[in-house]
């Protein structure tokens, strides 16, 4: 923003405040994607949330990080991982179309 801010003179008279937001802490962010993951009717397995806790650490708070977004797009990206397991399931179960495991981590 910083840089968006600096690239017209004019515009950083205009935007004379600027508020941070602290990072969510890994728990808030396995929190994130469980939310998600609700609204869509899926269902983490423990092994799963206890994976996505320890992927979720491993993330570099840089200043690529997307915080909230990061969580969204690890959630996207487990159903999409999902997705491909269920497609290799002769029949699956309505339980397992719902439920997201440790193998959907990105």
């Amino acid at each position: 923003m910083n840089r968006f801010v600096g690239s017209n003179p004019g515009l950083s008279s205009r935007f004379t405040r600027s508020l941070t937001f602290a990072d969510y802490s890994s728990s808030e962010l396995v929190s994130i994607v469980e939310h998600h993951a609700q609204r869509h009717r899926y269902e983490l397995t423990t092994a799963a949330r206890k994976a996505l806790a320890e992927y979720v650490e491993r993330i570099p708070r840089n200043a690529q990080f997307g915080n909230g977004r990061t969580a969204r797009q690890i959630f996207q990206q487990m159903t999409e991982r999902q997705a491909l397991r269920m497609s290799d399931l002769i029949a699956p179960d309505p339980a397992q179309l719902m439920q997201l495991d440790e193998q959907d981590l990105p």
